[in-house]
This record gives C-alpha cells, sequence and structure tokens, in this order.
C-alpha cells in the first residue's frame, strides 16, 4: 500500500512539473496575434492573460477569459486558454467541457499541448484508460522523454508494469540524463522481480544524484531479494547518512 502510494505522489509531482511546462509553452504559441487579441480582449488583456497564466495565477486568469468569452463565445482560443487554467485550479470536467467546446467551434485547435492537459485532467478524475489514450496522441503529435514517462507512470497505476517498462525504456532513451526516469524504470523491473536490472538503473540514479537517500533504499531491498545482504547493509547504512531511515519504511 506505501509503494503505490509513493508511486502515486511521484505521478502528481510529475504531471505538477510537467503541465506547468506545458502552460508555458502553450501561452507562448497558441495566440502570437490573433484569437483573444483579435477578439473579445485588446492588446493589453491578452499580454496579461498570458502572463498570469505562465506564473500560475489562475485565478486572476480565469476572471479576464471569462470576460473574454461572454464578449463572444465564439472564441475558441479563448475556451482553450481557459480550459487550460481549469486544469490549473483543479477543476477537470469543467476544463474538459471546455475543450470540447473550443474543438467544435475550430478542430484545429487540437495541439500537442490540449492533449497534455486533458491527460492530466483523466488522471485527475481517475479516467486512466482515457488518460492514457490522450498520452499516446501527443506522444504521436510530438514525442519526448517526459511524455513517454507519463504514459509509463500511466501503465504502472493501470498495473500493466510490462507495459510501463516499455515506456520507461523509451523515456530514457529520449532523456538519458533524467534521474528519476531511471529509479521508475527501476521500480518497475523490482515489481516484475527483474531485481538484477532494477540495480542497475539504481545504480544509475545513485551516479546522477549521490546525495539521493530513496535509490539506496531501493537497491538494498533488491540486493537482499537476490541474497546479497552486504551489499544491501551497506548501502542502508549509506541512506542514513542522507535521512532518517523511518522515513523510508526500511
Amino acid at each position: 500500500m506505501k509503494s503505490a502510494t509513493i508511486a502515486s505522489e511521484r505521478m502528481s509531482c510529475l504531471f505538477t512539473k510537467f503541465f506547468a511546462l506545458s502552460i508555458i509553452i502553450c501561452t507562448a504559441t497558441l495566440l502570437p496575434s490573433t484569437g483573444l487579441t483579435a477578439r473579445g480582449a485588446n492588446n493589453s488583456e491578452h499580454s496579461l492573460i498570458l502572463s498570469l497564466m505562465q506564473h500560475q495565477h489562475y485565478a486572476d486568469a480565469l476572471r479576464h477569459l471569462n470576460h473574454a468569452i461572454e464578449s463572444d463565445q465564439g472564441n475558441g482560443e479563448a475556451y482553450i486558454l481557459r480550459a487550460t487554467v481549469l486544469a490549473g485550479l483543479d477543476e477537470p470536467q469543467a476544463a474538459l467541457s471546455d475543450f470540447k467546446k473550443a474543438l467544435s467551434i475550430n478542430p484545429k485547435l487540437e495541439t500537442v499541448y490540449v492533449h497534455d492537459t486533458k491527460t492530466k485532467c483523466y488522471v485527475d478524475l481517475s479516467q486512466l484508460d482515457l488518460a492514457l489514450a490522450e498520452v499516446n496522441k501527443a506522444i504521436k503529435l510530438q514525442s519526448s522523454g517526459e511524455r513517454f514517462r507519463l504514459r509509463g507512470d500511466i501503465f504502472c497505476q493501470l498495473n500493466k508494469n510490462k507495459d510501463a517498462l516499455e515506456s520507461f525504456t523509451e523515456a530514457v532513451k529520449a532523456s538519458p540524463k533524467a534521474t528519476w526516469t531511471y529509479f521508475d524504470r527501476a521500480n518497475c523491473y523490482a515489481s516484475l522481480n527483474m531485481n538484477k536490472e532494477a540495480i542497475a538503473d539504481y545504480t544509475q540514479v545513485i551516479k546522477l544524484a549521490p546525495t539521493e537517500p530513496a535509490a539506496y533504499v531501493s537497491r538494498a531491498k533488491a540486493y537482499d531479494k537476490l541474497g546479497m545482504h552486504d551489499l544491501a547493509k551497506q548501502d542502508r547504512e549509506q541512506a542514513k547518512k542522507r535521512t532518517k531511515e523511518s522515513d523510508f519504511g526500511m
């Protein structure tokens, strides 16, 4: 139960980081000179909305976007941005409704960042099969280490560990210096009782982030499963130097 909770929390942190990055890219590219600027908002308000979104001031951005949509209910771009803001405010159902409205106005607005945000919404709603479908669409449009890792985490939540392993491996190939992708893949190996492979990935985490205790703790467990108790003991001692043993339930 504890390992499942940790995995869920790690996926939540990953989504938060990736979603924030998507917000910045989305607001920088979606409305360069049209949309809100030409319909329902002046140039200064347009710039203000994008700035508020980029700095995650979602409540203020929502107020301006509501005004823009009230002024022009055919403004698909405004619905896209409001959906993104609503997702940031943890209102996934309302966000999905706005995406649906926006795409009914203009199907060409369905970008990779729309799929990223819809993925977040479906995960928040615990509709993981729909989340998986959206992240697959995002990968098809623009693959990245982060998106492969997201897909791997969703597969883990669905208890499809072999599929997760394939996605984490794709993520490693795409981003070979992404420390916690190795950690996720190592955990996946461990869940499949592939302890030698898990140890190799935990070791890679330690090389990339030697001050982090989590990989030592997890590698110790893998060593124990292989009967390598002396190495397991050494790892636990290394972990103790970095944090309290009780924090990791050793």
